[in-house]
């Protein structure tokens, strides 16, 4: 008879110790965090005088309230300690099982051992008629946040607004990868300003959440993780596998593309070759300066460029384009141009990560061994703390939905 008490105390001894454990490793990822992000030139410049003693607030508020029981609900809840600092460049996401496993994604056994881990099972669903949903959001125009998405050829997300006005789910209706099941939630969204969200979404790969204090929705795209409706083909993307090129386009027109800045060393070997190429051909009375998907990288790379260019704008014409995927020093490069003389930006805002930045690829875990920062180590050197999150708007905004090289050559010859 005293086997089942006996039982129900070892069981109770588990637990709670289970749940110490748990506690423990939130707390200490918690304090990790609160004085890691303290270390930032970012939150040096803007958690001052009374916004300091907000800040510590809301950490002592987070020390307080009951645990998160569970993986979604611990991450949203550490990642408030990023909400008040405007850092696009600091990065806080989750170390998952299958970070370390992609190459047995394809594996039969392997997703079958997945497929009944505690981590497949327990991963948050929605609990909705999803047909219902599915028919209701591929109704929506494209000007509507809310509406089917498609992630590339990876799978279809649905995102639809929750009873909270400022609240959005992101649900995943289908997926190529077997690692995803119908329902399961890709992504948490508050509405911080019209078309801005505030997001915990999921790295689809290895099903990892990833924080941003930013993500932008543009004429049926979600800008940050790179969803599009159905049926949008947006002109504002360009990728090209060639760093550089130059071409000329009509006899009074010519054409240069500079998609990256990097200064690695190989990146400098190919970007001074090219400059040596082109520096003494800018000859006709006008030049297209593509700057789209120009991640960034530094000035040592960039300042050649831009010499070149500013020369050119003193007796000729530059129409640069710039989209929501120039990042960084592509976003400082299109300011430094947008002052120049003779000189006019086109296209849709910048990416708005361009205040701060890292010198060193500086990733710290955290104690957990659950999730990972990205550190920023410098300061901003021109008050472009303005425009964090905004991004660089052009003088003239171009329509996704007609060829953007073909509406800068009609601009030109109207005027």
């Amino acid at each position: 008879m005293k086997r089942p008490a006996l039982f129900l105390t070892v069981l109770l001894i588990v637990l709670g110790t289970h749940l110490n454990a748990q506690q423990s490793s939130y707390q200490e990822d918690l304090e990790f965090l609160y004085h890691t992000l303290q270390q930032t030139p970012s939150y040096k410049d803007q958690i001052t005088g009374d916004k300091k003693t907000r800040y510590r607030q809301l950490f002592e508020r987070l020390e307080r309230e009951p645990v998160p029981t569970t993986a979604l609900d611990t991450f949203y809840s550490l990642s408030k300690l990023f909400w008040p600092i405007k850092d696009r460049h600091l990065a806080f996401y989750q170390d998952t099982y299958l970070t370390n496993n992609l190459k047995a994604l394809n594996n039969p056994e392997f997703l079958k051992t997945y497929a009944a881990s505690s981590e497949f099972k327990n991963y948050p669903r929605v609990n909705v008629n999803l047909d219902s949903l599915e028919k209701e959001l591929s109704n929506k125009p494209k000007e509507n946040v809310e509406g089917i998405y498609l992630l590339g050829d990876l799978g279809k997300i649905g995102i639809y607004r929750t009873a909270r006005k400022d609240s959005l789910l992101g649900v995943v209706m289908s997926s190529y990868l077997k690692t995803w099941d119908r329902s399961q939630i890709f992504s948490v969204m508050i509405e911080t300003k019209p078309n801005f969200y505030r997001t915990v979404f999921c790295n689809f790969l290895v099903k990892g959440f990833v924080f941003s204090e930013s993500s932008r929705f543009i004429a049926g795209r979600m800008q940050y993780y790179d969803l599009k409706k159905e049926g949008v083909n947006s002109y504002a993307d360009y990728h090209s596998d060639k760093p550089y090129i130059f071409k000329q386009i009509k006899p009074e027109v010519q054409y240069l593309y500079l998609g990256s800045f990097q200064a690695s060393n190989q990146n400098m070997v190919v970007a001074k070759a090219f400059y040596n190429t082109i520096k003494d051909t800018l000859k006709a009375p006008r030049l297209i300066v593509d700057l789209r998907t120009n991640y960034g990288g530094a000035n040592k790379c960039a300042d050649q460029f831009y010499s070149l260019i500013k020369s050119y704008s003193k007796q000729h014409k530059v129409y640069v384009l710039i989209n929501a995927f120039v990042y960084s020093m592509g976003e400082r490069f299109a300011l430094r141009l947008k002052s120049l003389k003779n000189t006019k930006l086109f296209g849709e805002d910048t990416n708005g990560k361009i205040a701060y930045g890292a010198n060193i690829d500086n990733t710290l875990t955290l104690p957990s061994k659950r999730y990972k920062i990205y550190t920023t180590d410098m300061k901003d050197p021109a008050n472009y703390l303005r425009y964090e999150e905004i991004g660089v708007k052009p003088d003239i905004y171009l329509n996704n939905d007609k060829d953007w090289l073909e509406q800068v050559l009609t601009y030109i010859d109207q005027h």
